[in-house]
């Protein structure tokens, strides 16, 4: 199991632009309650393509993207979001290999 807490808003970000958003695309609604979590299956066919665009981010695509946040200091958020972006890559590059696709939920 993969948990990114809340930094899949910044991986969101980050991959707007990259075949790894599919891992973490979706909009999460926010409703008086609570909110209403997006949730999406993705085939084992579709994780080769995530897990290479997952291994084209660079640090300096991190970095961008926490200097342009300014919730928390750059480095604590450079941080963050390096802490689970190299989790997400991780867990894309075992279920490549294993064959597996996966069940994902945001918010």
């Amino acid at each position: 199991m993969l948990y990114l807490d809340k930094c899949w808003q910044e991986l969101q970000q980050l991959l707007s632009d990259n075949p790894a958003l599919a891992m973490v695309e979706g909009e999460v609604i926010h409703t008086q309650d609570g909110w209403i979590s997006h949730k999406k299956v993705l085939a084992p066919e579709e994780l080769p393509e995530i897990a290479e665009g997952l291994a084209l981010v660079t640090e300096d695509d991190v970095l961008a993207l926490a200097e342009s946040q300014t919730f928390r200091e750059t480095e604590e958020q450079r941080s963050y979001i390096q802490h689970y972006l190299s989790a997400a890559r991780t867990f894309a590059d075992e279920l490549r290999d294993e064959g597996l696709g996966l069940i994902y939920l945001i918010g």
